[in-house]
């Protein structure tokens, strides 16, 4: 009897142990396979092979990989091999992640969203990976055209994710941000009324954090997202609200927060004294010897002037800056701007044109210089004078394409391309300014220039050339630009 119990012990043992060993090989695999695929992967990058058929072929691997992994993961029982199944668990949702990059940056949106889909389905995730996966669903969604679900998707994810911070107490800011997100996602592409029940929503959404959370970083984050949300909206009186709220949060008094504060008191509230009591209050508080934040606020002080119509006062400030702080001047174009308007408003517009043009000479690829060839050819078709309208937008034109060509690529080729569009707009040609919009999205389609240039296109097909096909074919591309490279979110 001793002897039968003893072999059925062993044999039960083997069993175990056979067991154990399966699910050891089955990770161990996986781990093996998963690290050769990725190292493939970035040799063929490192070597710039990467073309269709390439791609194909590292989809495929993966895809049978992401298989193999996810059949691991379910025949291996979670509360028998805990760590085996876990451990799976990760190489799989890898493997999908792997596979769903591929397929987005390949434009496979649909494929990407079905992989992705899939995933969740199939491997119970949680935290941070289930997060992950999430976010790139929407992603792959909103790329695809899918707006609809893709804010559907990131609403889930706020909610089932709430507080969205990790497990040191740090705020997830992919997660945090998502409602500020498809807010901003609403205002390229859907209606008014979209747009408002958007704008509820995530008025709300960060409110409820500020309440549930005080005196933490959940609630300086939240401020400042409806800072930023009210801002966009133009509610300035509420824009200021958060903004002081988080001023005192701080430790000390932060000059940022004050300068931006006393900002749109100047330009947007029009409460000009109030202004200029916060503006020196602050330059009570910084030495003089810090020249360029003391410059900074004294030009601030000349723009107030402006805005009063107070010209002559504005001027002398900025000539002011202009010998005392000689460096804070050269990077300022805006400065020179000023004194050029200043002249102008005072009626001598001889003198504002000789500023005008020295702003062009010495500031050649700024805004202001730019928009300055534009400005005073529109002064000129005022006073009804052609033949200096042509000359300054011929100038223009050919300033802006001088600058395309040696800034191609960068951020001066995409002012040069807006600059040029509203240029051929002055010249009554709105074909030709869509086609550098479009040009502009092209060259630049994941930039906010870009994106902007482009819904600017699709509005001047609609309004002024009444093509309403390529506008509606030129919203859809917006619509599938509207994101980031999902390896944003990579793990």
């Amino acid at each position: 009897m001793l002897k039968l119990l003893s072999a059925i012990l062993a044999a039960l043992m083997l069993v175990s142990a056979c067991s154990d060993n399966e699910a050891v090989r089955l990770r161990y695999q996986a781990e093996k396979d998963l690290y050769q695929l990725d190292r493939k992967m970035r040799d063929i990058r490192q070597a710039g092979e990467i073309d269709s058929t390439v791609i194909r072929q590292l989809a495929a691997d993966y895809r049978q990989l992401s298989d193999f992994c996810a059949e691991a993961t379910v025949s291996i029982d979670a509360e028998q091999y805990p760590v085996e199944n876990r451990e799976l668990s990760h190489l799989t949702f890898r493997s999908f992640i792997r596979l769903s990059q591929l397929y987005f940056n390949t434009r496979q949106y649909d494929s990407c969203t079905s992989q992705l889909g899939r995933l969740l389905s199939t491997v119970k995730l949680v935290g941070h990976e289930q997060a992950v996966a999430r976010m790139n669903l929407g992603q792959a969604l909103q790329a695809g055209g899918n707006l609809d679900s893709a804010a559907a998707v990131f609403d889930r994810i706020t909610d089932d994710f709430y507080p969205p911070i990790d497990d040191t107490g740090a705020v997830l800011l992919d997660l945090f941000n998502l409602p500020l997100h498809t807010y901003r996602l609403a205002g390229y592409v859907f209606d008014s009324t979209a747009r408002a029940e958007r704008y509820s929503k995530t008025e709300s959404y960060y409110r409820k954090v500020v309440e549930d959370y005080p005196e933490t970083k959940l609630e300086m984050t939240g401020r400042s997202n409806l800072a930023r949300l009210y801002e966009n909206n133009g509610e300035w009186e509420k824009t200021i609200a958060e903004l002081e709220a988080l001023n005192k949060m701080t430790e000390t008094d932060n000059k940022i927060i004050r300068v931006k504060i006393a900002d749109i008191l100047t330009t947007r509230l029009k409460k000009y004294d109030t202004a200029l009591a916060l503006y020196g209050h602050i330059l009570e508080t910084i030495p003089q010897q810090d020249s360029l934040d003391y410059a900074l606020i004294l030009f601030k002080t000349a723009i107030v002037k402006m805005e009063q119509k107070k010209y002559t006062e504005a001027r002398e400030l900025v000539v002011d800056v202009r010998q005392k702080y000689a460096v804070f001047f050269a990077r300022t174009p805006l400065a020179q701007l000023t004194i050029a308007r200043s002249f102008e408003f005072e009626g001598n517009w001889n003198r504002a044109e000789v500023e005008y043009g020295f702003l062009i000479e010495q500031y050649a690829t700024s805004d202001e210089a730019l928009a300055s060839f534009l400005h005073i050819a529109d002064y000129y078709r005022a006073k009804n004078r052609p033949t200096l309208v042509d000359k300054w937008l011929n100038d223009a034109e050919q300033h802006y394409e001088q600058m395309e060509i040696r800034g191609a690529g960068s951020q001066l080729g995409a002012k040069a391309l807006i600059f040029k569009a509203d240029l051929y707009e002055r010249k009554e040609q709105p074909e030709k300014s869509a086609r550098v919009l479009m040009e502009l999205f092209d060259r630049y389609p994941q930039t906010e220039p870009g994106r902007r240039g482009l819904l600017s296109a699709a509005r001047i097909f609609r309004d002024r050339l009444g093509d309403q096909a390529t506008a509606d074919s030129l919203v859809q591309v917006l619509k599938t630009s509207l994101t980031q490279p999902i390896g944003k979110f990579e793990i």
